[in-house]
């Protein structure tokens, strides 16, 4: 995997994740509306019951009112029952829902470890790769230093080797000149 896809590979995944961190958020925001709606349905039913209260000591004081406060009473406790079922529709919608999130979001996890994972071991085989050609080329290098410290050897013999025949020639030169000047001087 080259580097370019590796960068593309994370982008896409700081992409993906900003954009479930943004779902998660909006359904942090639908969740707390929808509490808040729930404490207002147990205010207005808290209301309820002390309206159903106050029925009641009013039903000791005539059947009339006995009958239209039942008949009150009764739509009440219908409406918050329905109430309480929508609230309950909403609390498994919305439960249904961040259950799919935490599935994907466990899904992208581990695609992103699996994707880690190989990106590690294709890290701890180039690492390998690059520990193989390193020994390879301290051998050849140790290899070139033996040849080179060979190399050298032989021209500091050749090198000695040559002033020794400067000696020999310069010696040969002083021995022929002084052998000429004595035969030019005998007579």
């Amino acid at each position: 995997m080259t580097n370019e896809q590796v960068e593309r590979a994370i982008e896409f995944l700081l992409t993906h994740h900003a954009q479930v961190s943004a779902d998660i958020e909006r359904l942090k925001e639908v969740q707390s509306q929808t509490s808040k709606d729930i404490t207002a349905l147990a205010d207005m039913q808290s209301q309820t019951s002390k309206d159903i209260i106050a029925l009641a000591e009013m039903q000791s004081q005539t059947s009339k009112d006995i009958t239209t406060l039942t008949s009150v009473t009764s739509d009440l406790v219908e409406a918050v029952m329905r109430l309480e079922e929508e609230a309950e529709a909403d609390r498994r919608h919305t439960n249904e829902r961040l259950d799919r999130m935490e599935a994907q979001a466990e899904a992208d996890r581990r695609s992103i470890h699996e994707r880690m994972d190989r990106m590690e071991t294709q890290a701890e085989t180039d690492r390998r790769l690059i520990h193989e050609r390193m020994d390879r080329m301290e051998a050849q290098a140790e290899t070139d230093r033996q040849e080179i410290r060979e190399a050298i050897s032989k021209l500091i013999l050749a090198s000695e080797n040559t002033r020794s025949l400067a000696e020999d020639v310069a010696r040969l030169s002083i021995q022929t000149s002084q052998r000429v000047t004595n035969l030019e001087q005998k007579p």
